[in-house]
């Protein structure tokens, strides 16, 4: 199996759990790829389209999850909006379906929500979905995952006192997607 995190707005490949998941799994017999994406500036859709095609394009097939945290998590569903690539599974955390409660992060995700998204394609392209949302989320509020769910018709996965799933809010680790993954992915 291959898995491919796509990090968060402002963020880069080395925070939060990023690295742990990796090596986890890349212990396990898993090949990783977690690649940079240019931000704050030159952070949007096109533009970090384009350098996935060429950091993990030719990289993604059947046998990959790709997993996005916050503005990853948007970019995961432009992604999945375009590809015709089939993958494994796709997670999504902590994603910003709408205005984030930080100005910071507001305008960087702008072009990401400005899609006609194809949800039928979406669901077919994705493979096994799972979505993770901390209830108590300071950047995205709640509920914007729930309305991603209710597109890609699928449950989210409620992390109590979760925040924003990332290291300011304990998350170096996250075992809960961990399990996901290896309940889903274990016997492939």
């Amino acid at each position: 199996m291959k898995g491919v995190i796509l990090h968060d707005s402002i963020g880069h490949p080395f925070e939060n759990w990023f690295p742990w998941l990796a090596k986890r799994l890349t212990d396990e017999g898993w090949t990783f790829r977690v690649p940079q994406f240019p931000t704050p500036e030159g952070q949007n859709k096109d533009n970090w389209l384009k350098h996935m095609d060429e950091q993990v394009g030719s990289f993604i097939d059947e046998e990959t999850v790709l997993i996005g945290h916050s503005g990853g998590a948007l970019l995961l569903l432009n992604y999945l909006n375009i590809t015709q690539q089939k993958l494994a599974g796709s997670v999504f955390v902590s994603t910003p379906f709408g205005p984030s409660n930080v100005q910071e992060f507001a305008h960087l995700d702008t072009t990401f929500l400005e899609t006609d998204f194809n949800w039928e394609h979406i669901q077919k392209q994705a493979g096994k979905i799972a979505l993770f949302h901390g209830d108590d989320d300071p950047v995205a509020p709640v509920q914007q995952s729930y309305d991603v769910s209710k597109h890609l018709g699928t449950d989210v996965t409620i992390v109590t006192n979760g925040g924003h799933l990332n290291s300011r809010a304990g998350y170096d680790t996250f075992p809960q997607l961990y399990g996901w993954i290896k309940k889903n992915f274990n016997n492939e």
